[in-house]
């Protein structure tokens, strides 16, 4: 009988959160290549707020998976939170867009199996409420 994620050890469940990661970045470097110009040169534009031309441009930058270590090297992403990523990516190729979700969900997915069900309960009440929550006049939330 196999075991279920609640009961992996926490070092397997970071090792399955870094191989979805890698796995992701895999995907984008068929997607988003200096073998591909336009898309690329887009790419670096859209992160060129976030990286230095180094980072973008220098000699060891010869995939998107040097561009996604410099991204965690300055806690611009990180496993499972790739929003600054997904926006570069969103307006130059939709299938790069449907790669990064994809990853977040299944590394959301993992980090959710693990937490007591009070947890997650409590995670789920927050989510819904904050869906409900509108802005008045003056750019505050208040409830709707």
């Amino acid at each position: 009988m196999g075991c279920t994620s609640s009961t992996y050890p926490a070092g397997t469940k970071q090792k399955k959160i870094r191989q979805i990661h890698v796995n992701m970045v895999n995907k984008l470097m068929d997607i988003i290549s200096p073998n591909f110009p336009t898309t690329w040169t887009l790419l670096l534009n859209a992160l060129s707020p976030y990286l230095g031309n180094e980072q973008l441009h220098g000699q060891s930058v010869t995939d998107i998976s040097n561009i996604c270590r410099s991204l965690m090297a300055k806690q611009i992403i990180s496993y499972g939170s790739y929003d600054k990523l997904y926006t570069a990516v969103d307006d130059i190729d939709s299938n790069a867009a449907v790669v990064i979700s994809s990853a977040v969900a299944s590394i959301q997915a993992l980090i959710l199996e693990a937490l007591p069900i009070g947890v997650f309960m409590h995670l789920l009440t927050i989510t819904r409420n904050d869906t409900k929550r509108t802005v008045n006049e003056k750019g505050h939330p208040q409830r709707g």
